[in-house]
């Protein structure tokens, strides 16, 4: 994982952490009081054989097990597709365990052996860079 390739749009920054064998990938934009805010950010890991293979089968866990990927989180809504090396879920997810947590748009990809997953978008564009990063995963 360590040697993992991608093509994140300017601003990114990833960090790989070598003791979870997992990358961490995040943008800071500017919040208007000249401090940043995060703007994004997704995971990515080796994709856990344990995890259901089929798009629809994780969708439909996502829906339907709380804490199935985040703890505490849930999908309303998830929908599938087919991406070159892989699959993609995409929807909405909310934390069931914070009473004022509003809904976020959600992704999971499994592309070329790995999981890459994102949740935490300040934008339409933040959300839409991520999800291009992880299609240009290259293990």
């Amino acid at each position: 994982m360590d040697q993992l390739k991608l093509k994140a749009a300017k601003g990114w920054e990833g960090e790989f952490n070598k003791a979870m064998s997992s990358w961490t990938y995040e943008k800071y934009i500017p919040a208007g009081d000249g401090t940043n805010d995060l703007g994004g950010r997704f995971y990515i890991d080796a994709w856990d054989t344990d995890m259901p293979a089929k798009a629809a089968d994780y969708a439909k866990k996502l829906k339907t097990k709380k804490g199935f990927q985040d703890m505490g989180y849930i999908w309303t809504k998830a929908e599938t597709k087919d991406i070159p090396g892989g699959w993609m879920v995409f929807g909405v997810s909310i934390d069931k365990s914070d009473k004022e947590a509003k809904p976020e748009e959600a992704f999971v990809m499994n592309i070329g052996g790995c999981s890459c997953r994102g949740s935490t978008f300040k934008n339409k564009a933040m959300y839409d860079e991520a999800v291009a990063a992880c299609q240009s995963i290259k293990p």
